[in-house]
C-alpha cells in the first residue's frame, strides 16, 4: 500500500539533490521530496538554470521516465570529489534508493566514476552513471539495505574519475 504525504513522510525520508526549494511531488508515487539537506561539502547545481538565458545553455531534458510528472525530482543534483549526507532517521532497518543521473553531455563513459558508503560502509562500488544508463540525463537507481544505531544515517559519496553526483535519495523504513 502506498501511503501519502504527511503519514508517508512520517515514516519516510525523500531529498530533491541539490534542490534549495521543497514541494516536489513524484508523480508515480506521489511521494513529497524536501529540499537538498543535512549535507556536507559539494555543490548543488540545475540542469536548466532559473533565469539562466544563454543560448548556448545545454536544455535537454530528462528522458526515459515513465512518467513526465517525476521529472521535477530529477531536474538538479549535488556533486563534487566528496560530500557527505548525515541524515536524521530513526534506529532500525531500511532500503535506501539513490537516483542518479549524468548531468554533462561532455563526460564520456569512464569520465564519471565515483563510490558510496553507507554509515561507513562500501554499498555503491565504481559507478559509472553514463555507462549503467547508456546516455545522458537518462536516469538509474541503485537501491541496498542499511541499519541505523545511532539515529544518523550517513552517505559518503567520493569521486574516483571526476566527481560523484547525485539526484534524489529515497529512504524507506
Amino acid at each position: 500500500m502506498l501511503l501519502r504525504h504527511g503519514n508517508d513522510n512520517a515514516v519516510n525520508t525523500y531529498i530533491a539533490a541539490g534542490q534549495a526549494t521543497t514541494g516536489f511531488t513524484q508523480a508515480s508515487t506521489n511521494a513529497l521530496f524536501g529540499s537538498d539537506n543535512f549535507f556536507s561539502g559539494g555543490r548543488g547545481n540545475s540542469l536548466t538554470p532559473l533565469g539562466f538565458t544563454d543560448p548556448n545553455q545545454d536544455r535537454t531534458p530528462v528522458s526515459g521516465l515513465t512518467n513526465a510528472g517525476d521529472a521535477p525530482v530529477w531536474k538538479a543534483y549535488r556533486h563534487g570529489n566528496s560530500f557527505s549526507y548525515d541524515i536524521p532517521v530513526a534506529n532500525g532497518s531500511y532500503n535506501v534508493t539513490l537516483g542518479f543521473l549524468e548531468p554533462l553531455k561532455s563526460m564520456a563513459v569512464g569520465g564519471r566514476i565515483f563510490h558510496v558508503d553507507a554509515n561507513g560502509a562500501p554499498v555503491i562500488t565504481g559507478l559509472d552513471v553514463l555507462a549503467a544508463a547508456g546516455t545522458y540525463r537518462t536516469p538509474i537507481t541503485r537501491t541496498f539495505p542499511v541499519t541505523v544505531s545511532t539515529g544518523v544515517l550517513r552517505l559518503q559519496f567520493t569521486g574516483v574519475s571526476s566527481e560523484a553526483v547525485v539526484s534524489n535519495i529515497t529512504i524507506h523504513r
